[in-house]
């Protein structure tokens, strides 16, 4: 369910059904102070200093200056739900989710803001989903690419047979390389994951490459580095399959 936002036009009444802002002062004076070191940037070149004064500012000039800043806060928080929800309605939702965190670092302890990234995350992955065909048997398949930090979900449908050809000793079959063997810790068969750069899911150093992880039927995890997503079922060298698998991705983008 979407967030809702609602401003009443003024920073020192902002009240919230999902409001951003809290309705205190400091929120407002945090909010505007990163609106003024945008200011600064693109603003003139040359900055005249303030005066400097001795003086004791009296309970009016200060009234005056807080009722500005009301107003001031008012007006960029209406500009930038406005701005929030024109990305929504473009389905842009990924960045609508960077204006949301970015107002969240400066007012950390906003619960509304909180509600809104995570609605946003949500509805980034609902409109992502896509479907992809494993193939048991044959190496890696590159699914998309991810951020660290990204929500990763895969569910994984079918079944399949498999039959391994070839010979081996007492000792059974070894081997421990993601790109042409199965994987130890991880069930026979099963299907696994990994995150690499694109076209080096084995990476090019034996002390570079990154260690699968079990991904199975279903897999909901956040990525923990920048890459490429690969599957793979866990299988040796050599091993014949017939069937098929239907994963159904959510995260990596393609």
């Amino acid at each position: 369910m979407q967030a809702s936002f609602h401003h009443s036009g003024r920073g020192a009444d902002c009240e919230q059904t999902g409001s951003l802002g809290r309705g205190r002062p400091a929120a407002g004076l945090l909010l505007l102070a990163a609106a003024a070191g945008v200011w600064l940037v693109a603003g003139p070149a040359v900055a005249q200093p303030p005066r400097s004064s001795t003086r004791k500012p009296s309970p009016a000039e200060i009234k005056r200056l807080d009722t500005q800043l009301n107003d001031a806060y008012g007006v960029f928080m209406n500009q930038t739900v406005d701005l929030i929800t024109s990305y929504e309605n473009l389905g842009q939702f990924d960045r609508a989710k960077v204006i949301v965190e970015a107002l969240a670092k400066l007012d950390p302890e906003n619960e509304a803001m909180k509600t809104k990234i995570a609605d946003l995350e949500k509805r980034m992955l609902e409109a992502g989903v896509f479907e992809v065909n494993l193939v048991p048997g044959e190496g890696w398949q590159a699914i998309g690419a991810v951020a660290n930090g990204d929500v990763v979900r895969v569910q994984i449908t079918g079944e399949y047979r498999f039959q391994t050809v070839g010979s081996t000793t007492a000792d059974g079959i070894t081997g421990d390389s993601p790109e042409t063997d199965f994987m130890r810790g991880i069930p026979l068969g099963a299907v696994m994951g990994v995150i690499a750069p694109a076209s080096q899911a084995g990476g090019d150093k034996k002390d570079e490459k990154p260690r699968p992880f079990v991904v199975g039927s279903n897999y909901d995890k956040r990525a923990d580095k920048d890459g490429v997503l690969y599957l793979k079922a866990n299988l040796p060298i050599g091993t014949k399959c017939t069937g098929r698998l239907e994963a159904k991705i959510t995260g990596p983008r393609r």
